[in-house]
């Protein structure tokens, strides 16, 4: 019987010659107007989407099935049909595939999630489960730090959750029917709270993850939006519901108010990455080990607070793969797509997709020079 991991590898190879014909595939799905506004000749278009292309396959299929609303097929949506369609062609180029068999076959790779729903997450985990062996964080942390791999299996992957939503407690069903670990980083002071995370909240008329601290603050309250406020709706995670989740989930720290920690005074940094581990100790009566770098923003201020505040490891969102003789403090993490199909997750999963964006252009987040030099100046 062949393994799920060789199924997966099939299923790869598959559509692979796809690729090789489609310009002429492109141009059908052109020619047969699925983009017009005509819903009849739409629905023309979309039948011929479904004629097979080899393989049991068909177009519609490569193209993320379910993930392309009706009103998309009429016209809506076309930048994301074109990054759904980019994302298949990357998918069975076999690059992906490569990647996973030559490279994270031997080194670990850490996921991130936020909200996805139930549906959204089972779907991508059991695509995720097909390629790769799920592994909880803590298992990666004590290989890192024996400077040993050899209890962890080819191809690990570890699942995590930044802040703590309230939508997380719906996909206890999944994590419990699919057995997989997972840790979710929460933010101590919003948790069994009605504060509000304030990226939610944040005007657009400027990027406020890089402004200093207290001027975020300060702009945002001009906005209407004040940290210690409690609203109606709660946007975190409660404590019955951390409690309910709590033998199935391994809970994490990622700061008191989700504050960009570069851009904070050294007495602010230091409360947002102390306290807050403080804080989950207290209400868990276990250690906590690790701490998240809100939106992946970090420098040598924060490794050396965290190690100071007691944590054994720091994760970060630079693009990577972990081996285990990397910085227990610089773990790398790759950002997955909440809302994503199988095709996307399994290009995103391999690095593939951030690596071919960061060609384009330089990620805003990540490791930062000393924080003395940016505080008080936005960028």
């Amino acid at each position: 019987m062949c393994s799920t991991n060789s199924l997966a590898m099939v299923s790869d190879c598959s559509a692979s010659s796809f690729v090789v014909g489609w310009p002429l595939w492109m141009t059908r799905w052109r020619r047969s107007n699925v983009l017009c506004s005509d819903p009849r000749t739409a629905a023309s278009g979309l039948h011929r989407l479904t004629r097979p292309i080899g393989d049991g396959l068909c177009l519609a299929d490569v193209l993320e099935p379910g993930s392309i609303s009706g009103r998309a097929c009429l016209g809506l949506g076309s930048f994301m049909r074109l990054k759904q369609f980019l994302f298949a062609l990357l998918r069975f180029s076999l690059v992906p595939l490569l990647i996973r068999e030559a490279v994270q076959r031997r080194r670990a790779t850490i996921i991130l999630y936020h909200d996805p729903t139930p549906e959204v997450f089972a779907r991508q985990v059991r695509a995720l489960k097909r390629r790769y062996n799920v592994i909880s964080l803590r298992q990666l942390v004590d290989a890192v730090q024996k400077r040993d791999g050899s209890a962890l299996p080819p191809k690990p992957l570890v699942i995590t959750f930044d802040d703590g939503h309230v939508g997380n407690h719906a996909l206890k069903p999944v994590i419990e029917s699919l057995e997989v670990p997972v840790t979710i980083f929460l933010c101590a002071a919003i948790i069994g709270t009605h504060r509000r995370f304030w990226f939610l909240h944040a005007p657009s008329d400027r990027d406020y993850r890089r402004l200093p601290d207290e001027e975020r603050l300060r702009t945002l309250a001009d906005h209407g939006f004040v940290q210690s406020e409690e609203v109606p709706r709660r946007e975190a995670l409660s404590w019955n519901e951390i409690q309910n989740l709590s033998k199935l989930v391994d809970f994490q720290a990622h700061t008191l108010t989700h504050a960009i920690l570069p851009y904070c005074s050294d007495e602010k940094a230091r409360k947002e990455i102390c306290d807050s581990r403080r804080v989950l100790e207290q209400a868990f009566g276990t250690p906590i080990y690790a701490i998240s770098y809100p939106n992946g923003d970090y420098s040598d201020r924060e490794v050396e607070l965290a190690r100071e505040a007691g944590y054994v490891a720091g994760i970060t969102v630079d693009l990577g793969f972990n081996a285990v003789t990397e910085d227990l403090f610089r773990l790398k993490r790759i950002c997955m797509d909440d809302s994503g199909g199988v095709t996307g997750v399994v290009v995103r999963a391999s690095g593939l997709w951030d690596a071919l964006k960061r060609l384009r252009r330089r990620p805003s987040y990540g490791w930062k020079e000393s924080p003395a030099n940016r505080i008080g100046v936005s960028e």
